[in-house]
């Protein structure tokens, strides 16, 4: 699953967190200044494991209450 969620950080409030079905983080981002710096590391993500463009990419925003999902 992939998930947008709040940074520590004053300056750079986003990072992106890849989990894998057991729950345990496959990668984090760095710390990212907005969401469509978010969407930009996702989609380069999904070129990494040759996922086609066209395809939806179903991501989890946890920056907002209640959480919602966004399709890409």
């Amino acid at each position: 699953m992939i998930k947008i969620k709040n940074s520590k950080s004053k300056t750079k409030p986003f990072k992106v967190r890849y989990d894998g079905i057991n729950g345990e983080c496959l990668a984090p981002s760095q710390n990212l200044t907005t969401k469509e710096n978010c969407f930009v590391n996702i989609r380069a993500m999904a070129g990494l494991f040759r996922v086609d463009s066209s395809q939806p990419i179903k991501v989890m925003d946890y920056t907002v209450l209640p959480p919602k999902e966004i399709v890409l």
